[in-house]
């Protein structure tokens, strides 16, 4: 091994910056991805438990007037 003094470690702020960036958004747009898929689901059941209301409820109209 040679004798040579030990100079300055490199400066990978930026880098550093730039992936915690990167990372940020991934883990951004995966939260919302997750949460608006959810709502999604939701919505969608609670929009057919409603018509599934109403339809049963014009049925039981539809045979009582019958």
């Amino acid at each position: 091994m040679k004798n040579h003094p030990v100079g300055r470690a490199p400066d990978y702020t930026n880098a550093f910056l730039a992936m915690a960036f990167v990372w940020m958004m991934i883990a951004l747009i995966a939260i919302w991805a997750v949460w608006g898929f959810l709502m999604a689901i939701v919505m969608c059941s609670f929009a057919h438990a409603w018509l599934a209301h109403k339809l049963q409820k014009r049925a039981e109209v539809v045979t009582v007037r019958d």
